[in-house]
């Protein structure tokens, strides 16, 4: 069933908006994978990730909560440090509490 969007019950601080980025991603200092970014706001990334999701069951998603991880934007010249502070197992997508970037202020034109 279909949800609607109710901007009056969206709890977000920062705008978010829809994208389709390319990225690298490092989990800790092991685990590293590619993805594509869905959602973008100035503090958080919403990151579709196929092959973060394929090391383990889906009933395991939750050792990745709160792990600190790495995003590389190749094509932006960009790095993103953060958290994971959500994961869907079922559409392999994480939420990511971004913490620092390598270029703020290229990082805020790029979220606009």
């Amino acid at each position: 069933m279909y949800k609607a969007y109710n901007l009056f019950s969206d709890n977000r601080r920062y705008p978010r908006k829809k994208a389709q980025i390319e990225i690298f991603l490092q989990v800790g200092i092991h685990l590293k994978c590619s993805g594509t970014i869905q959602d973008i706001s100035l503090k958080g990334l919403r990151i579709i990730v196929p092959e973060l999701f394929a090391f383990f069951k889906p009933q395991q998603a939750h050792i990745f909560q709160n792990a600190e991880l790495a995003v590389f934007l190749p094509k932006e010249d960009l790095s993103v440090k953060g958290s994971i502070i959500w994961l869907n197992a079922i559409d392999k997508e994480i939420g990511v509490s971004i913490q620092g970037t390598t270029n703020n202020s290229k990082w805020k034109i790029f979220c606009k």
